[in-house]
Formats: structure tokens, C-alpha cells, sequence
């Protein structure tokens, strides 16, 4: 009886360092600008935050870890990271890819997380979130995450059960959704975050819009698009355009945190380094976005960057009097405007009677846009938004035509 016991314990062994062995290690060797599978495992106990209370189903999981070029695991530099979970597993950047190339962003998306049970999509997503925090530089404060559909409501589970994150971007659905309301759980757990969501006109969950919006209260910041399709994934342009609201809030707007001032000043470097590699209107936009960020977090009293913050206010200020940065100046102040009211319009008035007022007066500033200032990449972005409308027009049957008026 006790060599069967002996036996037995020596196989429970033996089993428990196999799986063991299969976690990848921590001193794996990371290839920058590249992607490499871990295997992970989730061996914690139930948790309670908000809303939810949650068993994760202790299990060995993946997670494909994207590494940012220049990566040196020898640096003291941190980053920001992009979580992506998929309705069908094997979730991927797509087409958030290039921004974790362009941002210099670790990447991490969850494999066997999908439609389904709770428990084992938290227990992939806890698992890959503990083990990359861990594993890699990550800080608290920078981690965006984002999902299409199932995906997208999981995100909203996930952001309550870990702090850390400063927005969320839902593609084709809102929040998880328990006794019959939206869960703002996440909200609480994570009180700096912004939500930007993405939905297709023609979407069977787009109707959430104002539904989150009134569940937001106001409290957060948010914003909602549509693009001309059904339930599918955001478009490139609409994806870079979330990326972009998310990343301005995270840098520039929410209230400055005095641990991530590292974070401001690498970024401020960033762009700097960006504008000297481009002309024109591009090279203002980078000189302007590093501008802002300087002021926002206060880094003229960090010496080290006394030189830089003066080649960017010199260059801005001479950039400032051509008349190609003027027109476009002009034109993205109409663009921005018309876009502020388009959006706001489809989230208040999402299928409600005032919505076919509101696109009129949105048509009129974008074709305004497009003819005034032809020459300028916004024109370009009002035919793409006029176009939108005309499928909305004609979704709703409206009377008139956005691209003719």
C-alpha cells in the first residue's frame, strides 16, 4: 500500500513538472519586430469585482506576444501594450498591427479565448495578463484593449477584473451584458479609461450606441463611429481612428500620473523623432502632437529634453506660416468639427427622428470641406464620410442626396 502510494505520488510529480516544463520560460529569448507564442497557465481562485464573480478555469493557455522593434529586455524602458481578444479564438492585431510597429507597443492575443463559457476565456486572458506583466516591461495605465463582437464585450469582463488599462475599443458590440443592463464594472476598476466603439451602419447591435452612452453617463470619456457595412471588424481608417482617440487620451488628456513620466518623455522623443523623418503637413502634425504632449505632462522641467522641446516649438512656429499648413489647419478645424457633430448625431439619434436633420447639417460641413479645400488630405476624408451618409440615406430612406447636394 505505501509503494502504491509512494508510486503515485512520484507520477503526481512527475506530471506536475511537465507542466511546468511546458510554460515558456521566462528567459525565452524575445525577437523584436516579430511574434512568438507563449504557453501560459492560470492557477489562481474565483474573483469578485463589480458585477462579476468569476471561477477562471484553471488550465494551460496561449497567447501570441507581438515585440515591439528596438526592444532591449536589458533597458529600463517600458511600453504600452495591445490586448485583442476574437469571437472565434485565435484572436490577431489585423489591422491594429502597423500602430504596434509605428508605436513601438507590445502586442498579446489571446488563442483559446472565444464565444462561449466565461470561465475559460478569462482564464486565457488572466493567464496571458499576469504572465506578459511579468515577462515584459508593461505599464500600468497603457494597456488598450480591444475585441469584435463577443470579443469586444469581453473586454469590458477583462478591464474589471485587472487594473491597468486606459481604454477600450469595441468593434460590433458594447459592454458584457448581466441582468439585462450593461456592466460598468470596468469603469471602476479602471476609473481613467476612455471607450471608443466602432459599428457598422447595417450591424444588428449598433442600437447599443446610446444604450452605452446613458449606461456611461458622461462619466467617461466616449465616442462612437459608423462605417458602411454590417457585423464585421472596423475598417483600416476607422481602426486608426479609434487607435488615435484612445492614444490621446492615454497621452494627452486624462490627468497626468507622476509614475509615467517616463512614458511621457520616451513618447515626446518619439515624435520628435517622427516629425524629423517627415516634411509638411505630416511633419506638423508630429511637431504639434509632441508640442501638446511637453505641455500636458509638463516636461519643460526635465533638462535633458531643453533641446529638443526647442527644435520642436522653432519648427512648428516656422511651419506655421506656410499657407499649405494654414489651408490645412482651416480645413481639419471644419473636418473635426462636422465629425464631432456626425458622430454625436449617430449615438443620440440612432434611427430617431432627429437623425436625417442632424446628417443634413453634417453633408453641408463636409461638402464644404471637400470644395473649399480640395487640396488637402481632409477633403479626401469628407468624400469618405459623405459617402457613409449617402448609405445611410439610403438605408433609411431619407430625401437627399449627400453626395450631389
Amino acid at each position: 500500500m505505501t509503494g502504491r502510494i509512494l508510486g503515485m505520488g512520484l507520477m503526481i510529480g512527475v506530471l506536475a513538472a511537465m507542466a511546468v516544463a511546458d510554460v515558456t520560460p521566462h528567459d525565452a529569448i524575445l525577437t523584436s519586430n516579430a511574434t512568438t507564442t507563449i504557453t501560459c497557465q492560470y492557477t489562481g481562485g474565483a474573483l469578485s469585482a463589480g458585477d462579476w464573480r468569476i471561477t477562471p478555469a484553471k488550465d494551460t493557455y496561449h497567447y501570441r506576444l507581438y515585440v515591439p522593434p528596438g526592444y532591449d529586455p536589458q533597458s529600463k524602458d517600458r511600453y504600452g501594450c495591445l490586448i485583442v481578444f476574437s469571437p472565434t479564438g485565435d484572436a490577431d492585431p489585423g489591422t491594429a498591427g502597423w500602430w504596434l510597429r509605428r508605436e513601438r507597443m507590445f502586442g498579446v492575443s489571446l488563442v483559446e479565448a472565444k464565444n462561449g463559457p466565461t470561465e475559460p476565456i478569462m482564464g486565457n486572458f488572466l493567464a496571458a495578463f499576469d504572465d506578459v506583466k511579468s515577462r515584459v516591461p508593461i505599464a500600468d495605465g497603457f494597456i488598450v484593449m480591444t475585441g469584435m463582437s463577443g470579443g469586444a464585450r469581453c473586454t469590458s469582463v477583462a478591464a474589471a477584473l485587472r487594473p491597468g488599462c486606459g481604454g477600450l475599443i469595441l468593434q460590433g458590440a458594447g459592454f458584457a451584458i448581466i441582468n439585462g443592463r450593461f456592466s460598468t464594472s470596468a469603469t471602476k476598476t479602471n476609473p481613467g479609461m476612455a471607450v471608443y466603439g466602432i459599428f457598422g451602419l447595417e450591424d444588428f447591435n449598433a442600437p447599443e450606441m446610446p444604450t452605452l452612452a446613458k449606461a456611461l453617463n458622461g462619466k467617461v470619456p466616449f465616442r462612437c463611429a459608423v462605417f458602411d457595412g454590417q457585423h464585421d471588424y472596423a475598417p483600416p481608417a476607422d481602426m486608426a481612428e479609434g487607435l488615435d482617440y484612445i492614444q490621446r487620451w492615454i497621452y494627452l488628456k486624462k490627468p497626468i500620473d507622476l509614475k509615467a513620466m517616463d512614458m511621457y518623455k520616451t513618447k515626446f522623443l518619439e515624435w520628435r523623432q517622427e516629425a524629423t523623418n517627415a516634411t509638411g503637413w505630416v511633419q506638423y502634425q508630429w511637431l504639434e502632437k509632441a508640442q501638446l504632449l511637453a505641455k500636458a505632462r509638463k516636461l519643460s522641467a526635465d533638462k535633458d529634453l531643453k533641446e529638443p522641446l526647442d527644435w520642436v516649438d522653432k519648427t512648428l512656429a516656422t511651419l506655421a506660416k506656410d499657407q499649405a499648413i494654414i489651408d490645412n489647419l482651416a480645413a481639419r478645424e471644419l473636418y473635426n468639427k462636422t465629425r464631432d457633430t456626425e458622430d454625436a448625431a449617430q449615438v443620440s439619434q440612432w434611427k430617431a427622428a432627429g437623425l436625417e436633420k442632424a446628417l443634413r447639417a453634417v453633408t453641408e460641413g463636409y461638402q464644404e470641406v471637400k470644395q473649399k479645400y480640395a487640396q488637402t488630405p481632409y477633403a479626401a476624408r469628407a468624400k469618405w464620410r459623405l459617402a457613409l451618409i449617402q448609405s445611410e440615406v439610403t438605408l433609411y430612406g431619407f430625401g437627399f442626396e449627400p453626395l450631389t447636394q
